[in-house]
């Protein structure tokens, strides 16, 4: 049976970014979680990718495709080769290599760890083309973030832990309601699945269903009810 203290030891995060030049999608996202019962965990900053800072203990999604080639035309892939060089794909490309026989599928993570407890979370949201606009990759992609950040959290020692997730870089052929939504939905399951992946201020932490969420939202809100049970097949 967990003591105490390794209970309290758990792959908690404290809050969840979403960092965007489009104010769309930051919107969308607002509208999304403004019913959840973590809503005041998520944060919004409009903010232009070269611009992006990583603190301590925080994670940084860093989408791409499945063999861990970063492209230059790719602001945030710019802004990762900025902060850690050539360094940073060359590990990325190895540990698929060696750890996936050269292929990470969509669904599947890789956590890198760099100097004073920074994390980039390599997922891939397609194989090889950034428009493939398949329906689900995105909550496939999220949800291995958030598994990847569970398992490391567990085993970490506290110093190291990841308290902060930051979501931004999707590729823009992904419609903005679709990020949102399917970000929910992977937090969601997540949770259902009895993860506590956020720490519970307050006992706060009963998270309602989609369905419910959706209920709550005016009619007149411009994200019409049809258009979130629809968002999955944008």
């Amino acid at each position: 049976m967990a003591t105490e203290t390794e209970t309290d030891k758990s792959s908690c995060l404290n809050s969840l970014h979403f960092h965007s030049d489009n104010p769309e999608l930051l919107q969308n996202c607002e509208e999304v979680f403004s019913h959840s019962r973590y809503s005041e965990l998520i944060r919004y900053q409009q903010i232009e990718t070269n611009k992006l800072e990583l603190s301590p203990n925080s994670a940084l999604i860093l989408p791409g495709n499945s063999f861990g080639f970063l492209s230059t035309e790719n602001e945030l892939h710019s802004k990762a080769i900025q902060l850690y060089g050539d360094y940073l794909e060359q590990s990325l490309t190895k540990s698929i290599q060696d750890k996936y026989n050269g292929e990470l599928l969509v669904g599947e993570s890789l956590l890198l760890s760099f100097p004073t407890n920074r994390y980039f979370i390599y997922t891939p949201t397609h194989r090889a083309d950034p428009s493939n606009k398949n329906r689900m990759n995105i909550f496939l992609s999220i949800r291995a973030a958030l598994r990847q950040i569970h398992k490391h959290n567990l085993i970490a020692d506290n110093a190291l832990q990841i308290n902060t997730l930051i979501v931004c870089g999707f590729p823009v052929q992904i419609p903005a309601i679709r990020i949102a939504i399917q970000t929910k939905v992977a937090i969601d399951e997540i949770i259902f699945d009895q993860c506590s992946i956020f720490k519970e201020p307050t006992q706060l932490f009963n998270p309602v269903s989609l369905e419910v969420a959706l209920s709550k939202i005016k009619s007149s809100s411009e994200l019409k009810t049809n258009r979130f049970l629809k968002a999955c097949m944008l």
